[in-house]
């Protein structure tokens, strides 16, 4: 994780209890600070996991992981936003998909806001290489509920936000995450090359849950040149690449469409009963 802010860090680390059943003796809590020495003092540190400052530097996402990532010496790897509070047991249901399911490389979460509202299902590409979020929930939440079966249907997907990732330390080795982003879409980057590079799939999983305070410490917009930066990945993928990822889109595209459309249609009728 990186962190800046007490606040958040001290709310996510104490989310982390129960993300688990049980936490085990190897397992760890690395983090890079980015903020003051002062504000270091107020963290405080839970009995489990055991947490540690890996690193005080300043912030670049994927630098900042790749460094915590080489030093952390578990088989698996959690990327946490420090604007996150987990449910309970959510990483041992990331964990469980990437044990039953081998074609699995990265395991994403469904995410809310502090106000319930559903904040992210996973991550589209149009057809000009820009992502975007499914279901668009910064124009969409108010008319999708949490509950609604768009939101709580798993599966592999184009790509998942890095403010919650689990994968196999091994695999992410492999490709580490690309340190030519400003701001924005190395989360996105990241799972391209899972897909290209290593032939496993970002899988979208809604039991894997948490509350998330977006860009409570960071930037409103993504960068334009970052977004560039990720259409040249995209149009670069392999033939075998874009295929898959062409395949992943399809599958959830169709019904992000009924979804759209029924939403349409509803608000049409309440329209309509008020004429």
């Amino acid at each position: 994780m990186i962190s800046r802010n007490p606040d958040l860090l001290n709310a996510l680390l104490g989310s982390l209890v129960t993300a688990r059943t049980e936490w085990e003796v190897d397992d760890e809590v690395l983090c890079s600070w980015n903020g003051s020495l002062a504000d270091l003092n107020a963290v405080v540190s839970p009995q489990k996991p055991p947490f540690k400052i890996a690193q005080h530097v300043s912030y670049h996402f994927a630098s900042n992981i790749n460094q915590l990532a080489q030093q952390a010496k578990g088989e698996h790897l959690a990327l946490l936003n420090d604007d996150l509070v987990l449910d309970p047991y959510c990483l041992d249901h990331a964990l469980a998909i990437l044990n039953n399911h081998k074609s699995v490389g990265i395991v994403g979460a469904q995410l809310r806001n502090p106000s319930g509202a559903f904040n992210h299902a996973g991550i589209l590409i149009n057809q000009n290489g820009i992502p975007y979020n499914r279901l668009r929930p910064e124009r969409l939440s108010q008319f999708i509920s949490p509950q609604h079966p768009a939101i709580n249907r798993s599966g592999p997907i184009a790509a998942i936000t890095g403010a919650l990732m689990v994968m196999r330390k091994s695999d992410f080795t492999n490709v580490r995450m690309r340190e030519t982003f400003n701001t924005c879409c190395e989360d996105v980057a990241l799972c391209l090359d899972f897909i290209d590079k290593l032939n496993l799939h970002p899988f979208y999983a809604a039991e894997v849950s948490a509350v998330h305070h977006e860009k409570a410490t960071r930037g409103e917009q993504c960068e334009q040149l970052d977004i560039e930066n990720l259409k040249g990945i995209v149009s670069s993928l392999s033939d075998n690449g874009k295929s898959v990822l062409a395949t992943l889109i399809s599958r959830w595209s169709c019904e992000e469409s009924d979804c759209i459309e029924a939403i349409v249609h509803e608000l049409e009728s309440k329209l309509q009963e008020k004429i």
